[in-house]
């Protein structure tokens, strides 16, 4: 019975390791800078750039702001949400795609295989 017991505790470790395999990154192409802060690091994003997030289970806080004097920082971390109840993410990359805005931030997740080719929007 107790062989039985850790048999089955390994098989959930495991399935709950390998059940989100996929990387979380940023990508700008909101048309100019953007500062991006996760994790306790804060980091300047140029247009067209993208910055990974690290794996989907590490990623405790998000937000982002524009680079200019005056902007504050918009909570995103809700996108996570989304995200995991894709089945894509699974096995494939989130890429959060910030687009150009004027009010509200134009956030979309794009899905991109380990060697960076995307397969669907």
């Amino acid at each position: 019975m107790n062989k039985i017991f850790k048999t089955l505790l390994f098989a959930l470790s495991v399935s709950a390791i390998t059940a989100q395999a996929g990387r979380i990154w940023l990508q700008n192409e909101y048309g100019k800078a953007i500062i991006v802060k996760f994790n306790r690091k804060e980091v300047v994003v140029a247009n067209r750039n993208r910055v990974s997030l690290g794996d989907f289970g590490d990623l405790e806080s998000l937000a982002i702001r524009t680079n200019t004097m005056g902007s504050f920082y918009s909570n995103i971390l809700e996108i996570k949400g989304e995200i995991w109840q894709n089945p894509l993410s699974r096995s494939h990359d989130a890429v959060i795609v910030v687009g150009p805005s004027t009010l509200f931030w134009d956030l979309k997740i794009e899905w991109e295989k380990p060697n960076k080719s995307i397969i669907a929007k």
